[in-house]
């Protein structure tokens, strides 16, 4: 029997909630009895650049159309550190979203883990991974279109990392128990800074990742995109796209594409292909748009090196404000 294709939609539009005419093209095939987990993209509280996070109409489109399907999901995420996760709900609207329909908001950092064996690892031969996510029937990634110094681009298989719970997180970009191994505090310190290293272990890590907790969908939200300093400080770009798939790895390579860059060119997506995590070759994928896609594709600015170093910055300038966090939420 001839494997089908599998099936990405695009749609020109700047209204992120138009995912739901992606959806209609490429339906989500969850069961209503199955545990769905929306797995949405929240770097930050704060929203520095407006095109940093998930946003609150893209959410509540793809939770309007899994309620008018019967199915209740859990919305989930786990900011990366310092950032509260719970802060990250409140400021970017997802709380509201969650009254509405009645739904559990899971902050992954604080949700139990659970330690799983990675079959051919690349780089981590065990993940601890939060348990709301590892126990779905059916996990849909919801990201958003960007640049990444590590990746090159982070779209729905990268934001798989917010499925690990905090202490966790930092073994998917630096292999730090490999450089302390027989080497100076100092020599490690400085290949800190050697981003080549740093992006194939990333890549690798992400994709051990993924051989673990597959998406089932994807929904990337590119109606204004990130370019340059991504994942958090880069510079909007309008995009105009919505994309969603049901083979991730297969809308990540079209997002890719679409981004201006070759698929075989990222790491993260030939590693994932390699893993049998999904399909990467744009002529195996059938993808439904009323565009030439051609005429849809764009030039994205590449992240740079200094960029990390931005991100290193962010994270100690937002030390006082999670601990104005911790204060709110009585930790």
């Amino acid at each position: 029997m001839k494997k089908k294709k599998p099936q990405v939609a695009v749609v020109r539009s700047s209204d992120p909630r138009d995912v739901r005419a992606c959806v209609e093209q490429v339906p989500f095939k969850a069961k209503r009895r199955d545990r769905v987990v929306v797995k949405i993209n929240l770097c930050s509280p704060l929203e520095l650049t407006g095109v940093t996070n998930t946003r609150a109409e893209t959410v509540d489109e793809v939770v309007r159309i899994l309620r008018e399907q019967g199915i209740k999901p859990v919305i989930a995420e786990g900011c990366g550190f310092p950032n509260d996760t719970r802060m990250a709900f409140l400021f970017n609207r997802i709380y509201p979203i969650a009254k509405r329909y009645g739904l559990e908001l899971v902050d992954l950092n604080r949700d139990e883990g659970v330690e799983i064996g990675v079959k051919k690892p690349l780089v981590l031969e065990k993940i601890r991974i939060a348990r709301t996510v590892v126990e779905a029937d059916y996990i849909i990634s919801v990201c958003k279109l960007k640049t990444h110094f590590y990746t090159k681009v982070t779209l729905s298989l990268k934001n798989m990392m917010g499925a690990l719970p905090w202490v966790n997180k930092h073994r998917m970009h630096h292999d730090f128990n490999h450089r302390l191994d027989g080497a100076s505090f100092m020599k490690a310190a400085r290949e800190m800074f050697t981003l080549e290293s740093d992006r194939e272990y990333t890549s690798k890590a992400v994709a051990d990742l993924c051989s673990v907790i597959t998406p089932h969908y994807a929904v990337i939200d590119g109606a204004t995109a990130m370019e340059g300093s991504g994942p958090t400080y880069g510079r909007p770009k309008k995009a105009n796209l919505i994309i969603s798939g049901n083979d991730p790895l297969a809308a990540d390579a079209v997002a890719t594409y679409l981004m201006g860059f070759d698929p075989a060119d990222v790491l993260l997506l030939r590693m994932a292909h390699g893993k049998g995590i999904g399909e990467m070759n744009l002529k195996k994928i059938k993808i439904h748009c009323d565009d030439n896609i051609e005429d849809l594709r764009l030039s994205f600015t590449d992240a740079r090196v200094d960029d990390r170093i931005m991100s290193w910055l962010s994270h100690i300038g937002s030390v006082p404000f999670n601990r104005i966090s911790h204060r709110i939420f009585k930790i």
